[in-house]
Parts: C-alpha cells; sequence; structure tokens
C-alpha cells in the first residue's frame, strides 16, 4: 500500500517499487544480458545493472566489446558474483549466511564495482571475522589483493596474539608472500 502524507502532498510507493525490481533478481523475465561466470547462466537487466553500477555502465553502455554482447563471461567468483547482483537488485547482501571466503570476495568485487556502501559493510564483517582460525586465511587473501586497510586490522590482530599463532596450524598454511610480509614488521 502507498504511504500518502497527511494532506495528500505526496504518494510515496517507493517499497512497491523496490520489491518489483527485487523480483526481477535472477529472473528471465525481461532479461535482455546473460552474465556467464563459473559456467553458470545468470540472467540480469542493462538497465539496472547500468543504472546501479558505473563500472556496469561502462562495460554494457561504453562502446566495448560487451556492448553488443547478450552473453557476458566474468571471471568472478560465483557465490560474490550472486550476491552483488542481489545487492543490485534488493539493496541487500546477508552476510551472516556467507563464510569468509564468500565475505572476502563480496569485498572485492564491490570494490572492484564501485559499491561503497557494500564495501564498507563488508569490510566490517571481513575484520569482525578476524579471530584465531581465520585471521591468517584473512590475511593472506589481504596480501593476494593488495588491501591495506584488511592487512592491517590482521596485523594488529597477529600481533597482539604472536605467541598464541604461531602454535595455530593455520599459521603454517600462510603463503611465502604474506609471511615475508609479516615478518617484515618489526612489531611482530
Amino acid at each position: 500500500m502507498a504511504n500518502h502524507t497527511k494532506d495528500c502532498d505526496e504518494i510515496n510507493d517507493s517499497d512497491a517499487i523496490l520489491q518489483t525490481i527485487g523480483k526481477l533478481y535472477m529472473s528471465n523475465d525481461h532479461a535482455d544480458v546473460t552474465f556467464l561466470v563459473e559456467n553458470d547462466r545468470i540472467p540480469a537487466h542493462k538497465t539496472i545493472v547500468s543504472a546501479r553500477s558505473p563500472y556496469f555502465d561502462s562495460l554494457l553502455n561504453g562502446g566495448f566489446v560487451e556492448s553488443s554482447q547478450s552473453e557476458i563471461e566474468l571471471h568472478v567468483p560465483l557465490v560474490a558474483f550472486k550476491e552483488i547482483l542481489r545487492y543490485i537488485y534488493t539493496g541487500r547482501v546477508p552476510f551472516a549466511g556467507l563464510d569468509i571466503t564468500h565475505k572476502l570476495d563480496v569485498y572485492r568485487l564491490a570494490d572492484l564495482y564501485g559499491f561503497e556502501p557494500l564495501k564498507c559493510g563488508a569490510f566490517a564483517y571481513v575484520t569482525g571475522s578476524v579471530m584465531m582460525g581465520t585471521c591468517c586465511e584473512i590475511f593472506d587473501w589481504a596480501t593476494k589483493y593488495s588491501i591495506q586497510a584488511v592487512q592491517e586490522v590482521c596485523f594488529e590482530f597477529m600481533e597482539r596474539n604472536a605467541l598464541c599463532l604461531l602454535n595455530e596450524e593455520s599459521f603454517t598454511t600462510l603463503s611465502i608472500t604474506s609471511l615475508a610480509t609479516l615478518l617484515e614488521r618489526k612489531t611482530f
């Protein structure tokens, strides 16, 4: 039902519009582009994804080869891409249901696609997940993608918990690059 102001100067039906657009998420109804991600075909709507993301606007309308294609292959993680698409259509991402790897991937794609509010929210979830069993995996990921803000949170945790961390099995899984980066810090 539409919301009306007291003196009927405005009708606000924005919730219904959001619900209608949200129903188009992963729907073939009126879809005019398909994203091929990890061999999955994901239907989408050029107007919606272009309006929500400068990255997709440029990709789909900027004169690139993809502008004239109805199927576009993306080399991104499938689960994270679906969450990004959910965000495009609904403005929501259910982080509580994602494992740490998918949260990290959503963060990276939010950054790539220019979704600053989503990137900030993902940052909070990722850094809130830094604990003994996850800090090495998160640190490896942050090092691999040169995401210094996440690295700093991991550094602080690792420095506070250095002795315990050295006894963690996950510490032995650090990449050579991550280990070198960690050991370069004189505070560890």
